[in-house]
């Protein structure tokens, strides 16, 4: 069976014949450009740092009320990241000469996780001819394609957001705490079965620092993003992703948010879940393990089983109002 929105992946052929066309515009998303990009990319295309789509400040803690500055004891791995606002994500644009009907193709490093971030931030602005390369930098280099290292320079335009979907891609601290006991809700976790179980929370491609708390959510479903590329990071097959999925009790009648460390992989796997798979209520929590592991009062389980009960039940203090982006439970 072919993907609900195959519109959203383009190949590597594909690639190597349009991306210097007018009206396309191909950028690299990654994480440690100094490994990537700047020894060689694909030509014609821009760069995205992942520190340049996310805001990186102290902000309020909405979720429980309390103002949170660097350098306070609570949080073991510095600050808790928020996406950019509407009119920093106009400059991004801008900055890479997109225009409101410019088709953009994201590719990245380490298995296309922070290009899925960026499309995950795209659709959220609503710039709706965004795609994917289908196998990131991983497949590009398999097939021994071109690299180049000169930089691409692109005229600046002056880009702005129609409208927004936040409420609808993104989740909260607030939705997910407020949803622990629903029926009809299913947590993924996107993290490695040893992240998941607690032995570490450190990925070992992104190599971070440990966090003091360590485990998953409470009631949360481990579905790794290694189980659902292939060897040369392409994403599997519809049929077999939806058996992945199912076979963890993931299915399209319930509302899903998928979560992991930073945000990167929850938003890989929200790209399958909505758009390869077509599940119709799918958010990504971007503050994911950075702001659940370091946040007070919310429960982590350590159990590697889903019905285990070594779980962290701290006290839960009352909240005030809703956290980051918000909104996305009761919009069926």
């Amino acid at each position: 069976m072919d993907y609900a929105h195959p519109e959203i992946l383009v190949d590597v052929d594909w690639v190597e014949e349009n991306c210097l066309k007018k009206g396309v515009r191909l950028i690299e998303v990654n994480y440690n450009p100094e490994k990537a990009y700047f020894k060689g990319h694909i030509r014609g295309a821009t760069l995205i740092r992942w520190e340049d789509m996310i805001k990186e400040e102290s902000y309020v803690d909405k979720a429980f009320g309390q103002a949170w500055v660097a350098g306070m004891d609570a949080y073991d791995d510095g600050l808790p990241r928020d996406i950019l606002d509407r009119g920093e994500f106009e400059k991004l644009m801008s900055k890479h000469g997109i225009e409101r009907d410019t088709k953009v193709i994201l590719y990245g490093d380490h298995g296309n996780w922070f290009a899925a971030y960026a499309f995950w931030l795209f659709k959220i602005y609503n710039h709706q001819d965004t795609c994917l390369m289908n196998g990131g930098r991983t497949k590009w280099e398999l097939d021994g394609r071109e690299y180049v290292l000169e930089e691409t320079q692109v005229q600046p335009t002056k880009y702005k957001v129609k409208s927004d979907s936040e409420g609808d891609f993104r989740a909260s601290l607030d939705d997910v705490y407020d949803s622990l006991d629903a029926k009809d809700m299913r947590l993924v976790d996107i993290r490695s079965p040893e992240e998941y179980s607690g032995e570490t929370t450190s990925s070992k491609d992104l190599g971070l620092e440990e966090m003091d708390k360590k485990g998953h959510i409470p009631g949360a479903v481990n579905v790794p993003a290694s189980d659902t590329v292939n060897k040369d990071g392409t994403f599997k097959g519809h049929d077999e992703l939806l058996e992945l999925y199912k076979s963890h009790g993931v299915i399209s009648d319930e509302s899903v948010v998928t979560y992991c460390r930073l945000g990167e992989r929850a938003a890989h796997s929200w790209v399958i879940l909505r758009y390869l798979l077509g599940y119709p209520n799918v958010a990504s929590y971007d503050g994911s393990w950075e702001e659940w592991g370091t946040a007070r009062g919310v429960p982590i389980k350590t159990s590697c089983k889903p019905d285990g009960t070594d779980v962290n039940k701290e006290s839960k203090p009352e909240k005030k109002s809703k956290g980051w982006g918000g909104g996305f439970w009761g919009r069926k």
